[in-house]
């Protein structure tokens, strides 16, 4: 085992020339021959299937040397999906970013029917930019994982969401924002912390069953709302830590949550329509 780079099958790694044909040899050679993946350009790329670990994998490793140079930069409408076909055990990413502009989600990890597992995923010190500025963006979505770390990642989709009417901002063409910066669908026991900002909403909690999972060192800022929790199903979550800023703090009107006030810093924009929202989903501690 060995790590190697796409350029060691062609990729050039400028963000300029399309790289998709040596992307793809490059992971067939890391999901058959157990290589780790070492990112060391920026490359232009065009997904044309989703990134099937398999099941019961040996646990495939992609790193970048630079977290914000290096990684991957998706034409127009393209979009990065993750999935097993069964469930998988122990898959590593880390250091690097992935931009795109699509509608819909640009990272997706898990199947869209929440079948085949990702169990034991680190997701480390990657940076995710959804440009596109649609409702219907997404910077990551997870569905279906399991007892995994997502630390210190940065998520952005579609630009601010700053209110207008918040002072300076009268101009603000992004306003309320656009999308989900992080959506999770049927996640349980599993870790995030980092920054989930410049959307609509920093971040969803929605459909399945999605419990004791530990929201910690959060940034979510330049929002509509910040924490969105509408499955009845979303139990026993556990937010703390950090700082959330938005025209409203929580619009949770489902499920019973965790929300530690006396660490976390709680703020709302300078706006007449800005608000704590619903907590009924949250219990404060």
């Amino acid at each position: 085992m060995g790590n190697v780079s796409p350029q060691e099958y062609g990729a050039i790694g400028d963000g300029i020339v399309d790289d998709t044909a040596a992307i793809d040899l490059w992971l067939s050679e890391i999901l058959t021959q157990k290589h780790s993946g070492l990112l060391d350009g920026w490359y232009r790329y065009r997904p044309t299937c989703p990134w099937n670990l398999g099941g019961k994998n040996f646990g495939v490793t992609i790193e970048g040397k630079r977290r914000n140079y290096d990684g991957f930069i998706l034409d127009p409408g393209y979009s990065l999906s993750i999935h097993a076909e069964g469930d998988v055990f122990y898959p590593l990413f880390s250091n690097f970013r992935v931009g795109g502009h699509v509608a819909g989600p640009l990272v997706r990890i898990g199947n869209d029917n929440l079948s085949g597992a990702i169990n034991s995923m680190i997701v480390d010190g990657l940076v995710i930019q959804n440009g596109l500025q649609s409702p219907s963006n997404i910077g990551l979505l997870c569905n279906h994982v399991c007892n995994s770390f997502f630390r210190g990642i940065t998520v952005n989709s579609g630009g601010s969401g700053r209110p207008a009417a918040v002072t300076g901002m009268a101009n603000n063409p992004c306003a309320p924002g656009y999308g989900n910066a992080l959506r999770l669908r049927q996640t349980q026991f599993s870790s995030f912390s980092g920054s989930f900002s410049n959307a609509n909403i920093g971040i969803l909690l929605t459909d399945g069953y999605s419990f004791s999972n530990s929201f910690e060192n959060l940034d979510i800022e330049e929002v509509n709302t910040c924490i969105y929790i509408n499955s009845p199903y979303a139990n026993k979550n556990d937010f703390r830590n950090g700082q959330i800023l938005g025209k409203i703090s929580f619009d949770c009107p489902s499920g019973r949550n965790l929300f530690n006030s006396k660490s976390c810093n709680i703020q709302t924009y300078a706006s007449p329509e800005s608000s704590i929202g619903n907590t009924y989903g949250i219990n404060f501690y």
